[in-house]
């Protein structure tokens, strides 16, 4: 492993031990997972000149290798759902960024 994976692991590690949210996936193919992820949600909307903005929808981030098959599953068209905060969340589509090794799933929450 490359001195940079293990820093970027290190980083993760302790950003998500302060700010991480439990998130629950339960895959549609069956099984139940639990992780720590990054979760990201909009709470008021943005002004720009007189229109209201909303910036980002909900999302979560974690590395690759946490939620195996989420982002594939979402890609594809599954409606997988995740449970945070009590609020369950449909994965409405994802990416890979930065180094490619982390997974960004975007959320559309469910009544």
């Amino acid at each position: 492993m490359s001195w940079f994976d293990r820093a970027r692991q290190v980083a993760n590690k302790v950003v998500t031990n302060v700010y991480a949210d439990s998130a629950i996936w339960e895959p549609l193919a069956g099984g139940s997972f639990t992780a720590d992820v990054l979760f990201s949600e909009p709470t008021q909307d943005e002004k720009i000149g007189d229109q209201d903005y909303t910036a980002l929808r909900p999302r979560i981030e974690y590395l690759e290798g946490v939620f195996t098959g989420l982002l594939e599953s979402v890609l594809s068209g599954n409606g997988e759902v995740l449970s945070i905060k009590g609020q369950q969340y449909t994965g409405m589509g994802g990416e890979k960024k930065y180094d490619g090794k982390t997974v960004i799933i975007y959320l559309d929450p469910l009544p």
